[in-house]
């Protein structure tokens, strides 16, 4: 009788041991958990996408950090683009301790090629899980501006030359004599000087005196003057 008694105290014995043993797991479970979940860190990026970034140009999206209440460390950036090498450039400043939002630069170079391409970010933080997120970038080049081509202007037309009209010709002939009477005795000769002036286009002028008086004559000296447009 003693035998099994002692047997069943020692197994009653092995069964409460048992059964503490396992509750110190599952408390020791517990309490990393709640560790873990009060240093979690979520990272987004706002936008996820952007699209039409032409060559030289940089964009920015907007980092925010959702922490647990015990992830009070600063967090940084690790970016990857691929396809690598093709001239898209990511980066990201390190978001301290007490903030949570941050930019993520996204540079272009003027030779990038068409494309898309995608931007891993991995955010890092002591006594935290490394979280990543991805960025889709669109790189699309402007469209060249086509020129009009040149239509050609309307030449103007020969237009005639204006035909000379016949004008008139300057055959004016106009003569001054002296105001002042001339007064002769009789039997007495004087020259009395007379202005000729001829238009152009007189080449001749021939002269000729005439008297009222059969007893006065008068004679030029020269009756033809060649010499045209002047004061003859």
């Amino acid at each position: 009788m003693k035998k099994i008694l002692g047997l069943f105290a020692c197994g009653c014995l092995v069964a409460v041991l048992g059964m503490g043993s396992t509750g110190c797991t599952n408390k020791k479970n517990d309490k990393d958990a709640n560790k873990t979940s009060n240093h979690s860190l979520a990272v987004s990026i706002e936008p996820m996408k952007i699209d039409d970034v032409k060559p030289g140009e940089t964009k920015v999206a907007k980092i925010k950090l959702t922490r647990g209440k015990d992830a009070k460390n600063e967090v940084s950036f690790t970016t990857t683009v691929s396809p690598d090498d093709k001239g898209v450039k990511a980066s990201a400043a390190t978001i301290a301790g007490d903030k949570n939002d941050g930019d993520l630069k996204i540079s272009v170079d003027n030779k990038a090629a068409d494309g898309k391409y995608t931007v891993k970010v991995e955010a890092k933080s002591k006594d935290s899980e490394t979280k990543d997120t991805l960025v889709e970038v669109n790189v699309k080049a402007a469209a060249a501006e086509k020129t009009p081509k040149d239509t050609p202007k309307d030449t103007p037309k020969d237009t005639p030359k204006d035909t000379p009209k016949d004008t008139p010709k300057d055959n004016k002939v106009s003569i001054t004599v002296p105001k002042d009477a001339v007064n002769l005795k009789a039997g007495e000769k004087k020259d009395v000087t007379i202005g000729v002036t001829a238009g152009a286009d007189a080449k001749e002028v021939k002269l000729e005196a005439k008297s009222d008086n059969d007893k006065v004559k008068a004679t030029f000296g020269s009756a033809t003057i060649t010499k045209s447009g002047d004061p003859l």
